[in-house]
C-alpha cells in the first residue's frame, strides 16, 4: 500500500517584500518556470514532509486552481523555512490567490509513496502596518531602498501623508500612470509641521488631471515641504495648482514642490500643460513651475506649455517672485544649490513684480542656475532670471534660445547634456524629452 506524502503549510501565505536568496531558509532552492520574474511576491512559511524534499509550488488567481497558474516553481525544501515566489499581483488593493503545493516522491520510494497536493486560499493584506481596508494602504514593499512601497493609485500617493510614512525616510516607487480625474481635491504631501523625507521614484510614469485648489496654505504643490528627500523620474500633465491665499506671512508653490531643503534633489521630472497660479496673494510669494523655493538641487528637468501666474505688491520688488521653472533658488549655506541641464519652453510667466519675474527663474542668490539651462521668450518677457545676486562668485546664467533652436541636439550636448542615457531628441515635438518615460 502506498502512503500519501503530506505537504505541510505552517501558515497562510503572506505578502512580503522580496527577500535575499540566502534568507529563504537553509538549503531551500526555487527554480521558477518559464523565466517568470517580479521584484516583489509572496513568502510562504513551509515545513516539508520527512519523506521528501521535492515540491511544486503554484499560484492561481482567484479562490481555486482552475486554469493555468500565474507562476509555478520547482522547489527543494530540506528543512523548515520560507519559500519566496515572485508574483505580479495587484499592488493597488487586496486580491485573492490560491496556493497549490504538490509533494513529489523521493527517488527509490516509488513503491511506498505517492504524490499529494495541498491548497490554501489567501487574500493579500496591507504591508505598511495599516489595517485591511485602509484607503491608500500599500500592498507591496517595505519602504526600504531595496524594496520601496509600490504606489499604483492616486489614493496610495496621498497615503504618503500618513504619519507612518511622511517623515520616516522611506522609499516609494510608482508603478503606473495615475489619472486623478475622479480623485477630488489634492492635499500636498508634507507641511510646515512635518516635511516629507525620503525618496519618491516615479519610474517614468505620469500624473494627470490633478487639481489642487487651496485657500490659505503656506506650501503648495504635489509636495508641500520636503527634505531631506529625492524626487525623480516623474511627470505631471494637464493639472492645476491654485492658491487663493490673501493673508499670512508667506506662500511657496510649484507643481512638484512648494519648498525644498538644501538636502533635497529633483531629478528627471517635468510638467506639461499645467497651471500654477496665486492670483490673490499679497503676502511673501515664491511661485515656480516645478518648485516655489528651492534650497536644493534640480537637474535634467523641464516645463512645457504651462503657465505660472501670481500677484503682489509693486511697492516691494522682492515681495512676489515667480519663474517658469523655479520661483527662487535662495540660500546662504556654504554649499550653493544648483539647477542644471533644464529648460522652459512655451511657458507664460505673468503678473509678478517686473524686476523679480523670469521665464526660467524669478530670483537667485548664491547663484544656482548654470549655463546648461535654457528658455524661450514668452509674452514679451525675455529674461531667464528676473534678479540674480552673486555671492562666492556664483550667479545665474540661463541661455536664451528660439523654439527652432530647441530642435538642435548639439545646442544641448555642447553644455554637457547626456543624450545616450538621460535625454533623447523628439523630432515630432521639436525638443528634448527624458528617456525615463519611454516605457
Amino acid at each position: 500500500m502506498k502512503l500519501r506524502i503530506s505537504a505541510l503549510l505552517l501558515a497562510a501565505a503572506v505578502l512580503l517584500p522580496v527577500v535575499p536568496a540566502d534568507a529563504a531558509g537553509t538549503g531551500i532552492t526555487v527554480t521558477v518556470r518559464e523565466g517568470y520574474q517580479c521584484d516583489y511576491g509572496v513568502d510562504i512559511p513551509f515545513t516539508p514532509s520527512p519523506r521528501t524534499d521535492s515540491y511544486t509550488f503554484a499560484l492561481y488567481e482567484g479562490n481555486s486552481t482552475s486554469g493555468s497558474p500565474e507562476v509555478s516553481a520547482e522547489v527543494t525544501v530540506p528543512s523548515a523555512g520560507t519559500v519566496h515566489l515572485p508574483l505580479r499581483y495587484d499592488v493597488s488593493g487586496p486580491s485573492t490567490w490560491t496556493l497549490s503545493v504538490t509533494a513529489h516522491v523521493r527517488p527509490g520510494r516509488e513503491a511506498f509513496d505517492q504524490e499529494s497536493t495541498a491548497t490554501k486560499v489567501f487574500t493579500t493584506a496591507p504591508v505598511c502596518g495599516c489595517p485591511a481596508g485602509t484607503e491608500g494602504a500599500f500592498y507591496a514593499g517595505d519602504g526600504s531602498e531595496r524594496s520601496p512601497y509600490r504606489v499604483g493609485t492616486p489614493w496610495q500617493l496621498q497615503h504618503l501623508n500618513h504619519t507612518r510614512h511622511l517623515a520616516a525616510g522611506q522609499h516609494f516607487r510608482q508603478t503606473a500612470d495615475l489619472d486623478f480625474s475622479s480623485f477630488g481635491n489634492w492635499t500636498p504631501i508634507g507641511n510646515a509641521t512635518a516635511a516629507f523625507t525620503g525618496n519618491y521614484d516615479g519610474d517614468g510614469y505620469v500624473i494627470s488631471n490633478l487639481s489642487c485648489v487651496q485657500n490659505g496654505l503656506d506650501l503648495e504643490g504635489l509636495f508641500g515641504l520636503v527634505g531631506p528627500a529625492k524626487i525623480e523620474r516623474m511627470g505631471i500633465v494637464d493639472s492645476q495648482f491654485i492658491e487663493n491665499k490673501s493673508t499670512g506671512t508667506q506662500l511657496c508653490m510649484g507643481a512638484f514642490i512648494g519648498q525644498s531643503s538644501d538636502t533635497t534633489s529633483l531629478d528627471q521630472c517635468y510638467i506639461k500643460n499645467c497651471t500654477i497660479s496665486a492670483p490673490y496673494a499679497s503676502t511673501l510669494v515664491r511661485v515656480g513651475g516645478l518648485v516655489g523655493q528651492s534650497l536644493g538641487a534640480i537637474s535634467d528637468c523641464y516645463v512645457v506649455d504651462s503657465s505660472v501666474t501670481g500677484s503682489g505688491r509693486e511697492d516691494d520688488s522682492f515681495h512676489v517672485i515667480g519663474g517658469g521653472l523655479l520661483g527662487t533658488s535662495w540660500t546662504h549655506l556654504t554649499t550653493a544649490p544648483r539647477t542644471s541641464r533644464s529648460y522652459t519652453l512655451s511657458t507664460a510667466v505673468s503678473r509678478f513684480s517686473t524686476s523679480t519675474m523670469g521665464v526660467f527663474c524669478g530670483a537667485t542668490l548664491v547663484g544656482s542656475v548654470d549655463s546648461s539651462c535654457f528658455f524661450t521668450p514668452t509674452a514679451g518677457l525675455n529674461l531667464g532670471t528676473g534678479w540674480s545676486g552673486s555671492e562666492e562668485g556664483l550667479f545665474s546664467a540661463t541661455q536664451l534660445m528660439s523654439e527652432a533652436e530647441f530642435g538642435n541636439q548639439s545646442n544641448f550636448t555642447a553644455k554637457g547634456w547626456d543624450f545616450s542615457s538621460v535625454w533623447r531628441m523628439d523630432a515630432a515635438l521639436g525638443y528634448p524629452v527624458l528617456r525615463a518615460f519611454d516605457h
